[in-house]
């Protein structure tokens, strides 16, 4: 799973478009999932370039969504995952 688009990172050498961001681990609590977010040009090579970009919320343990699940659903409602697939 992950999410395709057009996501604009901000790194040390500015401002890069990337096509995917797929969630690379999480950890945290049930009110404060931090999600870290792995943002590259490719999806079938885990050591390509990229930048990885934190972000946190609050998961609900009692939904039937993994906490991967919920976390891309929350992505998805953030402005720079408005184009995402």
């Amino acid at each position: 799973m992950g999410l395709t688009g057009s996501f604009i990172v901000d790194t040390v050498k500015g401002s890069t478009t990337f096509t995917n961001a797929t969630i690379q681990s999480f950890g945290g609590n049930a009110s404060n999932i931090n999600l870290s977010v792995f943002f590259s040009d490719t999806t079938d090579d885990d050591m390509a370039a990229g930048a990885m970009k934190n972000f946190n919320f609050e998961a609900d343990l009692n939904a039937e969504e993994s906490i991967i699940e919920q976390g891309y659903a929350y992505l998805k409602t953030l402005p720079m995952f408005k184009s995402a697939i």
